[in-house]
């Protein structure tokens, strides 16, 4: 409900009284200004409630998100007849400036640089004229301001004191609200930094025991599969000429050569490469792998881009280990393709780190898959034992990086690698 408080027919009880709500009522708005917590939403209860106690019909809220030292958000209730915008054009330095010369109480045209005042119309000027402002403080410094209209009212002292208190008080609320926010991402972030942690604590777990395994099978399989495949080759070149027999044979050899190829895969898993990393230039075993990858027949139909082609980019790696995460990589972009589409291969300094994007224009990879292509024997190919990206994971912890994964359907995926720069040599092992 609007009030007019203490007008200039008011009796000294009228006024007594007037005071004692209008009191009463700042410390309920104060109380349910502090009470909220987000932020949109408390800006436009500041609003509300400053057009309540002040008896105004408009009030413009000014708030500092940022370092640019300029009034970047302009939140308004009620109609201006002129372009609120103008009031971003406040310098905060300028407006903690008026605020020592006037002890508070601040008059927009002051506030406005010249040139912009100047350029109003005759009945904006007319207008701001009528425009009271409190600075919103705290801590020493002016974070925005509360500008309220109301051209018919006649303010008090008192009123105007408690106008100044009410955007002190929105000050504290909108910081407050700010810090919630901050400790809320924070939150949100060590949350998500754990369930990697624990994700990536799994992973290696999981692989840790898939190497015992590993060892164990290739171990034990490799000598009966190979006397296998040699016995059926020599049972195929002395019983040639029997049809029936030499089809069956020629399973049970295509059998064999795919177990060893799989017992091979296993003991390469399994074994445990030396890490000998230097300084050297990572363009150019990109380039390496590039060549390579184009004498393959499936990658007939692939655009290939390396970006950078030229020049060199050196970083702390070992090139036999880095040029596998490439072949397997860049393999894994062939089968996505199926013959034809586009690989591009970037690579960049960021901070103390080379980043190497290694994207392909094919499918990309179902969500419920891409949580788990790095896991072992993972895979959506009937020819793969599903351990090369569980490798290529390996090798990129072994060089104290980090590799990840975007995709959209449709429109390819993303491998992002990120590997120690030659400068941070010592932090790789």
């Amino acid at each position: 409900m609007k009030r007019n408080y203490l007008s200039d027919h008011s009796t000294a009880r009228d006024s007594c009284q007037n005071l004692r709500d209008l009191l009463l009522t700042f410390h309920d708005v104060t109380k349910l200004i502090n009470s909220e917590l987000d932020k949109e939403q408390l800006i436009n209860t500041i609003l509300a409630m400053v057009t309540r106690v002040m008896g105004a019909d408009n009030a413009l809220l000014l708030h500092n998100d940022g370092d640019t030292g300029r009034m970047q958000q302009v939140s308004t209730v009620g109609t201006w007849p002129l372009d609120v915008s103008l009031f971003s054009s406040i310098h905060l330095e300028h407006a903690a400036h008026c605020l020592v010369q006037h002890e508070g109480f601040i008059r927009p045209e002051e506030l406005l640089p010249g040139e912009v005042f100047r350029s109003l119309a005759p009945g904006e000027q007319s207008f701001l004229q009528t425009v009271l402002s409190a600075p919103m403080e705290t801590k020493g410094r002016v974070t925005g301001m509360i500008f309220i209209a109301a051209p018919e009212r006649q303010y008090e002292k008192i009123e105007l004191e408690v106008f100044c208190a009410l955007a002190s008080q929105a000050a504290i609320a909108l910081e407050n609200a700010a810090l919630h926010e901050r400790l809320r991402r924070k939150l949100v972030m060590t949350r998500e930094e754990l369930r990697h942690t624990q994700a990536e604590l799994i992973r290696s777990e999981k692989i840790s025991s898939i190497v015992e395994m590993a060892m164990g099978v290739a171990h034990s399989i490799r000598n009966p599969v190979m006397s296998m495949g040699g016995l059926a080759r020599q049972l195929a070149r002395d019983l040639q000429g029997n049809p029936r027999v030499e089809k069956k044979l020629a399973f049970i050899i295509q059998g064999t050569d795919r177990l060893e190829k799989i017992v091979g895969e296993f003991a390469k898993f399994a074994r445990q490469d030396s890490f000998s990393p230097g300084r050297g230039d990572i363009v150019a075993l990109a380039a390496q792998a590039v060549r390579h990858a184009r004498t393959m027949e499936r990658a007939a139909g692939v655009e290939f881009i390396l970006e950078p082609e030229q020049g060199e980019l050196p970083c702390w790696h070992d090139p036999l280990l880095m040029r596998r995460v490439f072949d397997e990589v860049i393999a894994n972009s062939l089968d996505a393709l199926a013959g034809k589409g586009r690989i591009r291969i970037s690579i960049q300094p960021e901070g103390q780190f080379v980043r190497i994007d290694i994207s392909d224009t094919g499918p990309g990879i179902p969500g419920e898959r891409l949580g788990l292509i790095f896991d072992p024997f993972f895979t959506s190919k009937t020819h793969s034992t599903g351990l090369g990206l569980t490798y290529v994971h390996r090798i990129i912890e072994q060089h104290e990086g980090t590799i990840e994964v975007n995709t959209a359907p449709g429109q390819g995926t993303t491998f992002t690698i990120r590997i120690p720069g030659a400068a941070r040599q010592g932090g790789a092992r």
